[in-house]
């Protein structure tokens, strides 16, 4: 791993052990790019290798996160991720505003989607599946 107070920032991890029934290795790889002031961009890629007794599987998850700080008080937050076991793609897009310290105003956009079983493997045809809009305020008493 190297030093996270870095502009570009990445590590490595691998993990070996049990698994549910069997054993797994975990190979977790993430880069990290500041660009000062305001953004942060981050690429992650978890592979899973399990051998159990039902069988073998590679599981990935691949995900990337755009953050831009548009003020000390208003944020955007952007999570992508793809899950190739369940092939499904997700945004989660989410806004912070402190309107005073302690007092947060969150909107939250959520979109899913489906990869759709093609016969050519190269085709990524995605189905929509779930969207999601919430807010949240969060309010802080003092004492």
């Amino acid at each position: 791993q190297s030093a996270t107070k870095r502009r570009l920032q990445g590590s490595v991890n691998w993990t070996t052990g049990n698994f549910w029934s069997g054993h797994a290795d975990e190979l977790a790889t993430t880069v990290n790019v500041k660009i000062p002031p305001r953004f942060t961009l981050s690429f992650t890629a978890n592979q899973t290798f399990a051998r159990l007794p039902e069988g073998e599987f590679t599981a990935r998850i691949l995900s990337s996160n755009v953050n831009y700080a548009a003020s000390p008080f208003l944020a955007f937050f952007n999570l992508v991720q793809y899950d190739n076991r369940s092939r499904n793609l997700g945004w989660q897009s989410r806004v912070r505003w402190i309107l005073r310290p302690g007092n947060d105003l969150f909107f939250v956009f959520s979109q899913g989607w489906i990869r759709e079983e093609q016969e050519d493997a190269r085709n990524l045809h995605f189905r929509a599946e779930d969207r999601q809009v919430s807010t949240k305020f969060q309010y802080t008493f003092r004492f």
